[in-house]
């Protein structure tokens, strides 16, 4: 039987709540549902059921993904044979290993966010050794793209993150922002993290001259955009994303700075402090804490990040082959391991706050369980880290 795509988003909504449901409970550290409504007396955890819904339902999908990504690759390797002039290069090999997301991360995905449908279940990436001439996308790349069908999707925008763009609101979208209103704005799905390129807004057709934005704090730099494909009625109504970078070089920092940086950082999101420092960041405690964490980012973006993704681009667009150095020395590992005991120290506090505060023995039990969720998953983060330390210096701190 042919599994339709279009109705990934037609999930029943009780599966809805069960994912927002199972979000708050993954993302608090509480293990059991069996206080929550949607599940009370079924004897099956929240997390269990919603993951074994949500696995089969992707698993049945990921066949007829796979055959258009498929499509989608060769698309891509035809496109940028007819660009090679413009600097434009693909490597198919690179992109086949990871051309859809997986079941896992799909999953990760839906019960971080609470919504189903995500940016990129199909993926690809294009190099362009040209990458900071914008002529290069929007006279070449886009037009080509949609000469096979494949157009820019639309996005919905918060108007005030277009505001630090150049986008000028029309007196009515002002009165509603004076209002406390969140207002969007459909806009293509196209965005420009490059630095160095807002003078040249006038190489873009008007449409696009809002999607200049800014690299990343990593210094990670890139273009990132998703189509929809129209040439089949019966094609699933699938985003189909793009990525182009400036080429091999920064492929390799990218993958290096996912696995050694990147994936244990993110995880700073998931923690319920975080939640706290949004809704408390008046509180002394919470600030400091916050510090701490902004702090651990900032030393390993600056000591490996920031310099991977340099070397990279020198490489790939100047042909610069000598490479800065990349290393850990005994201050940069003190401070790491300060660093991290800081963060631990305010987290204690910040939970007796909570306990002091808190009316009911079984308030206290989940907010024991919650801090304790996160104190081992900072844990994790510290020896994760670490061993990133020790590859990159002479002495690594024991966890």
């Amino acid at each position: 039987m042919k599994v339709n795509l279009s109705k990934i988003a037609q999930i029943p909504q009780t599966y809805r709540t069960a994912a927002n449901t199972a979000r708050t409970l993954s993302t608090s550290g509480v293990k059991s549902a069996a206080t929550t409504p949607i599940f009370r007396g079924s004897g099956i955890s929240a997390g269990n059921r919603i993951v074994d819904v949500f696995e089969a339902q992707i698993d049945a999908l990921q066949g007829e993904i796979k055959v258009y990504a498929e499509k989608y690759l060769k698309t891509l390797e035809k496109i940028t044979k007819g660009l090679k002039d413009q600097g434009f290069e693909f490597d198919i090999k690179y992109c086949e290993e990871n051309s859809t997301k997986s079941t896992k991360s799909w999953v990760s995905k839906v019960m971080r966010s609470g919504k189903f449908k995500v940016q990129d279940p199909v993926r690809a990436t294009v190099y362009c050794s040209n990458l900071y001439d914008l002529s290069m996308l929007n006279d070449f790349l886009i037009p080509a793209m949609k000469k096979e069908n494949y157009v820019l999707a639309t996005v919905e925008t918060p108007i005030k993150k277009l505001i630090k763009k150049g986008y000028i609101p029309t007196e009515a979208e002002m009165k509603m922002l004076s209002e406390g209103k969140n207002i969007e704005k459909v806009v293509p799905d196209l965005d420009i993290r490059l630095h160095g390129v807002s003078d040249q807004i006038a190489k873009l057709d008007p449409e696009y001259k809002y999607a200049i934005s800014h690299a990343q704090k990593s210094g990670y730099e890139d273009i990132q955009m998703r189509f929809l494909y129209t040439g089949n009625n019966k094609a699933p109504d699938i985003p189909y994303e793009l990525i182009v970078i400036s080429g091999k070089e920064m492929a390799k920092a990218k993958h290096i700075e996912y696995n050694e940086v990147y994936n244990y950082l993110r995880h700073f999101e998931q923690l319920n402090l975080t939640k706290i420092i949004k809704a408390k960041p008046e509180n002394p405690v919470v600030q400091k804490a916050a510090r701490y964490i902004d702090l651990i980012m900032q030393l390993f973006q600056g000591k490996i990040s920031k310099k991977l993704y340099l070397n990279a681009k020198n490489k790939d667009i100047y042909g610069i082959m000598e490479e800065v150095d990349i290393s850990f020395n005994p201050t940069d590992i003190t401070l790491f391991k300060s660093y991290f005991e800081g963060l631990n120290n305010c987290m204690k506090k910040i939970c007796a706050q909570s306990l002091k505060d808190a009316a009911t023995k079984a308030e206290k039990a989940e907010i024991r369980s919650v801090f304790q969720s996160d104190r081992d998953e900072v844990l994790d983060m510290f020896k994760q880290l670490n061993n990133t330390v020790i590859k990159y210096s002479k002495e690594g701190t024991n966890a």
